[in-house]
């Protein structure tokens, strides 16, 4: 079942900015949208300027709810340019596809209005689903066969995941908390925070600052950072062990009950954690130029 519903909504302030810079005029299109489907199907995903919320559930339809918004001084001109907007959301074959892109005629043509598209989309429990974005926002929860991230200057969020996941980033912070299965990350320029993220994490990072909250049990990391400092954190009834690495950087223990064992060679160092002798490292973390500082944290009560 496919319904479009087209509103418009004006919204203005006043205050001393407006004053000076005039009424901002927002307008809205909102395209609303079901199709039948199971997570046999695939979905693929292309935004720009786009606000994503991916969720899944048990039901067996894809819901989509997109909200094109356009804000400018001028009614027509908001009015105008939030037609210039080419939203496209479909089924071919066995694969879903949604996108949203500028549709102008020429450079003259193109949008005065600052234009942001909100997109929420719950798909069945299990689906595989492949998204790229620029300049906004990624937002994920629920269970996955598997999603492929590629994103420019757009945060990530990820929250109480199951499945497996490759996320390549620029520009976009990377924010994870609970997380059960694979997960590959390459990050460029982009902060990253890992919570309550069990299984297998692999993490390459450059220019960009990296906080790990380590999880008591069930995990393997193996961490690849350079130009990026590294804030471990570790829980007090850790079981694992991990091992580190320090190119020409140290590593800090900055608690005495950290079971901490560091050596250095030069410039770098080595060291280890783990409360038990001869315990084989889950974790493999290494820093490049820039120093690794180990840390302990009370874990949250949904932690494992």
């Amino acid at each position: 079942m496919n319904r479009i519903i087209y509103t418009t909504v004006l919204a203005f302030f006043w205050c001393t900015w407006s004053m000076a810079q005039g009424l901002a005029y927002k307008e809205i299109k909102t395209i609303e949208k079901k199709y039948p489907c199971t997570n046999k199907n695939n979905l693929t995903i292309s935004g720009e300027r786009t606000y994503l919320n991916l969720s899944s559930w048990d039901e067996d339809y894809i819901k989509a709810s997109i909200n094109v918004i356009s804000k400018f001084t001028d009614k027509k001109q908001a009015s105008a340019d939030l037609e210039k907007v080419n939203v496209v959301f479909e089924k071919d074959g066995k694969s879903f596809i949604y996108s949203n892109a500028l549709r102008i005629k020429s450079p003259a043509d193109k949008p005065k209005s600052n234009i942001t598209v909100t997109v929420d989309l719950i798909v069945p429990h299990g689906m595989k689903v492949e998204l790229t974005n620029a300049f906004g926002a990624i937002e994920i929860s629920g269970g996955f066969k598997m999603v492929d991230i590629q994103s420019d200057f757009s945060a990530i969020n990820i929250y109480d995941f199951s499945g497996s996941s490759n996320i390549i980033t620029k520009y976009g912070d990377i924010t994870v908390d609970g997380y059960d299965g694979e997960m590959n990350i390459e990050a460029d320029r982009s902060n990253i925070t890992m919570e309550n993220v069990t299984g297998k994490t692999e993490v390459e990072a450059s220019y960009g600052e990296l906080e790990i909250f380590y999880p008591r049990r069930s995990a393997f990391y193996n961490v690849n950072a350079s130009y990026s400092p590294i804030s471990l954190y570790i829980q007090e009834d850790f079981e694992e062990a991990i091992a580190l690495t320090c190119k020409e950087c140290s590593i800090m223990g900055q608690d005495d009950s950290i079971p901490l064992k560091i050596s250095k060679e030069g410039e770098n160092s080595n060291g280890i954690i783990s409360n038990t002798k001869g315990k084989k490292p889950t974790g493999l973390i290494s820093s490049e130029i820039e120093n690794i500082k180990i840390k302990t944290y009370k874990r949250k009560s949904k932690t494992n």
